[in-house]
């Protein structure tokens, strides 16, 4: 495999947990049900148990398109697990649930050293969902080592994109 085609492979294996990064900020854009937060004391007025379904969800969704696409021969040369053998719905569920709770487990934490919400605190606004995805997957599903790097890599640089781009539509209120 090429370095390109290995950097392709490495996020589209990981894709369900950038869908549903992205797919617990926009609940509440689309006004989803069950808005009230986890706990506000705990994790911040943004985490909220709509978050939490939406982004497991949209993961499991995007594993199923994923193993649809390898049933129709599309996207082979950048799969990096073979989605046929896989149970799909498991593998959705641990990837979204990983990405969601690495992501609670930062507001927790970012609450006790009493940092305001929405301030940036690199890198751990970068990479708790992609650490999470990788802690619940990785032990039923695992992959070598090559994509776990160019995932814990690029994750910070995709994630300070979408933030940008989401700003400029009108989805985030701060850029980063």
């Amino acid at each position: 495999m090429t370095w390109m085609t290995l950097i392709a492979a490495s996020i589209y294996w990981f894709l369900p947990a950038y869908i549903a990064n992205i797919t617990s900020t926009l609940a509440g854009v689309l006004h989803l049900p069950f808005s009230q937060p986890l706990s506000v004391e705990l994790f911040g007025r943004n985490k909220s148990v709509r978050g939490v379904y939406a982004g497991i969800l949209a993961a499991m969704i995007v594993v199923y398109l994923q193993k649809m696409l390898q049933m129709e021969g599309a996207a082979n040369a950048i799969r990096l697990i073979d989605y046929g053998a896989a149970h799909i719905w498991m593998l959705g569920l641990l990837m979204g649930t990983g990405t969601v709770l690495g992501d609670v487990v930062k507001s927790f934490f970012k609450r006790r050293l009493e940092k305001r919400e929405g301030t940036p605190w690199v890198p751990f606004d970068q990479l708790d969902f992609v650490l999470g995805a990788l802690l619940f997957t990785l032990p039923f599903y695992p992959v070598e080592w090559t994509p776990i790097v160019i995932v814990i890599t690029l994750s910070p640089l995709l994630h300070f994109a979408v933030n940008v781009i989401g700003y400029f539509l009108g989805v985030k209120n701060v850029w980063w």
